[in-house]
């Protein structure tokens, strides 16, 4: 209920607002922030020999993967290949 409470005031908070609920509302940007996990994918995992890595979150290193898998290697990005990327995807 908390948390509910402080998305509410974030949200509605107005730009010149409390600066206490500032502060918060910053904080909490910043503890989600971090508690987002960070992924990578190894291009050499998939069979490939390339050095390249993408690193972020899964969103940022589905991005990365499909920019050098098309531009680099000229592949078409299908079904099969984002499920052989999640496969391999791991923990930074």
């Amino acid at each position: 209920m908390d948390k509910l409470i402080l998305n509410l005031v974030c949200i509605a908070l107005p730009s010149g607002g409390f600066s206490f609920l500032r502060i918060l509302c910053n904080l909490k940007k910043i503890i989600n922030h971090k508690s987002i996990k960070m992924k990578q994918v190894k291009c050499a995992d998939l069979g490939n020999d390339c050095d390249f890595v993408a690193k972020g979150s899964i969103e940022e290193v589905m991005a990365q993967v499909a920019d050098h898998a098309t531009g680099v290697h000229k592949m078409t990005i299908t079904d099969d290949v984002v499920e052989a990327v999640k496969g391999v995807m791991t923990d930074v």
